[in-house]
């Protein structure tokens, strides 16, 4: 009996993997038409992708991202939602559906889910500049800018342990990844 459980389990193990490995290919195929801005066929990918396992949480991402640059707000918050659902300190998820509630026009909600981010993550520069951009679509200039200062703020701490990470892999012997660390650095103290 116990054999026959065991086969039962490995059997249902090895399917649910073929359907996950299924779902990456649909999914590395739907990101190529994203990257490619074509994206009727990157939901269509994604939708393949989510019939072999519809809890592939990049496809889910992706489709979001993909009904949000298609300006369909209602159906890319549905996904955002799940996800947010599913991870509930994934800031990134927060973010995107953050930004479907300001393009969508839903700004109660926008404003209640910066709040909560911003007491989750009151150091986040990508929390302040959405703030800032709530704040500044409602004509709180003040707000605004003092959200917008706050974000550079942090940018600019960000910028020092890039530094420091760049100087760590130079150390290590590892120039490419300190001359990439370097650049992230750089880019934010312009």
């Amino acid at each position: 009996m116990k054999k026959i459980i065991l086969l039962f389990l490995t059997t249902l193990c090895l399917a649910g993997c073929r359907k996950t490995d299924q779902a990456e290919k649909f999914y590395l195929s739907a990101a190529k038409a994203y990257n490619a801005k074509d994206f009727k066929n990157a939901l269509d990918m994604l939708e393949k992708s989510l019939k072999c396992d519809r809890y592939y949480l990049k496809s889910r991402l992706l489709k979001g991202k993909t009904l949000f640059f298609e300006k369909d707000y209602m159906n890319a918050e549905t996904e955002f939602l799940w996800l947010t659902s599913k991870q509930k300190a994934n800031v990134d998820f927060k973010l995107w559906l953050l930004r479907t509630y300001i393009f969508g026009e839903k700004k109660e909600q926008a404003s209640e889910l910066v709040q909560n981010l911003l007491k989750e993550n009151s150091s986040d520069w990508r929390v302040y500049y959405w703030k800032a951009q709530l704040s500044k679509s409602s004509g709180d200039f003040e707000t605004y800018f003092f959200c917008l200062n706050r974000a550079d703020m942090y940018l600019k701490e960000s910028s020092v342990v890039y530094l420091d990470l760049a100087r760590t892999w130079l150390e290590l012997g590892l120039s490419d990844k300190s001359a990439l660390y370097y650049a992230k650095a750089q880019s934010l103290n312009k």
